[in-house]
């Protein structure tokens, strides 16, 4: 874990290991979130050029690594470092 200070008392990584415990792993949330695949599809057909989308909040990044496997071109944003980290693990395009 990161060192804590008096104006961050809570540690940078805290966030990400508390939703790898509680919220289930990414293969869990991936794989409840095929349900929506049908829409990302029929939007999808509805364009001529690569639909984009923006996941503000993106977390581990399960919801843009569904949008790039259905081509889109995603892009996410965060504010915890280590959810940033994580995503960036995976190859995802994300932004502070």
């Amino acid at each position: 874990m990161t060192e804590t200070s008096p104006d961050h008392p809570v540690p940078d990584d805290f966030y990400r290991a508390f939703e790898d415990r509680f919220r289930g792993s990414q293969e869990l949330i991936f794989g409840r979130l095929e349900a929506y695949v049908p829409f990302l599809r029929a939007l999808r057909a509805e364009r001529d050029a690569t639909p984009r989308g923006l996941d503000l909040g993106c977390g581990r990044g399960e919801w843009l690594q569904l949008l790039e496997r259905e081509g889109f071109d995603a892009l996410g944003i965060d504010l915890d470092d280590g959810m940033l980290q994580a995503a960036r693990d995976q190859g995802l395009s994300v932004e502070n």
